[in-house]
């Protein structure tokens, strides 16, 4: 099996390590029970107002460093094309110019026009056929063709870019209602969101539940769970923020221990 190479690992354990104080930020800021909601019944109990009774804006320090996360784990691709570079003119007996590595990136891009216009850049200089090949295999375009710009790859990418020269890193509130113990004939009456302008403050309404026939608060009860999410191309993701970023550190892992394995002394 070939050596992850050492630039690589530095990187991966640098977003492990980003990881765990995301973490300790969330359980830091959660703990202290920065939200809840009460309910107001309305229309005769057809209508359940959920109120926001406490709001505290999360933390920017819980973006910024999910930001760092996502830099490193990008990172992480590039230093693996310059190390297959670096062995691939080896292979040729040659050796590979300061210029070159500079050009030597991993593209992520939508489509095959755009990975030959990568190619044509010099973003693979050196890089063995197979190795190339292997990479092109990973693209969105080939991963989730019906949808590429949301693979994995992509949406690292697309975060990457936009913290480092737009945007910082955006981490916001996700919350989940569980609904418990309801009648069977109401599972599916959705959370509807509130009509804008959508307001985050106590006292604000974050969603209603509108029933065809009046009910009860104490038998449509209904839970709150609170986490963070990321802003992602132009909506909230849906997922907590460890786990979408979990979802790409599993992807990237995948692809240096098999590209490692295979290209790689």
């Amino acid at each position: 099996m070939g050596a992850i190479p050492r630039s690589v690992e530095l990187k991966l354990g640098r977003v492990d390590e980003h990881m765990r104080t995301l973490d300790e930020n969330i359980q830091a800021f959660l703990q202290p029970e920065p939200y809840s909601a009460k309910r107001i019944v309305e229309n005769e109990g057809r209508d359940h107002v959920l109120i926001w009774d406490k709001y505290l804006e999360p933390p920017d320090q819980i973006g910024l460093i999910a930001g760092d996360a996502i830099h490193n784990l990008r990172s992480s691709l590039d230093h693996l094309a310059v190390a297959l570079a670096v062995e691939g003119a080896a292979a040729q007996g040659i050796s590979i110019t300061t210029k070159e590595v500079e050009r030597i990136q991993f593209p992520i891009v939508l489509t095959e026009s755009e990975f030959k216009n990568q190619l044509g850049r010099g973003r693979l200089r050196h890089v063995e056929t197979a190795a190339k090949e292997f990479i092109e295999g990973f693209q969105p375009y080939r991963m989730t063709p019906a949808a590429p710009e949301w693979s994995n790859l992509y949406a690292l990418s697309e975060l990457d870019n936009a913290d480092k020269h737009r945007l910082l890193t955006t981490a916001g509130l996700a919350s989940t209602v569980l609904k418990v113990g309801w009648p069977s004939a109401l599972n599916e009456t959705q959370l509807k969101d509130p009509e804008p302008p959508v307001r985050y403050e106590a006292g604000a309404e974050f969603g209603r539940f509108t029933f065809p026939s009046p009910q009860r608060e104490e038998d449509v009860r209904v839970d709150f769970l609170w986490g963070f999410s990321l802003f992602i191309g132009t909506r909230w993701h849906t997922h907590d923020i460890r786990y979408i970023i979990g979802n790409y550190i599993s992807t990237v892992r995948q692809i240096i221990a098999r590209a490692s394995q295979e290209f790689l002394p």
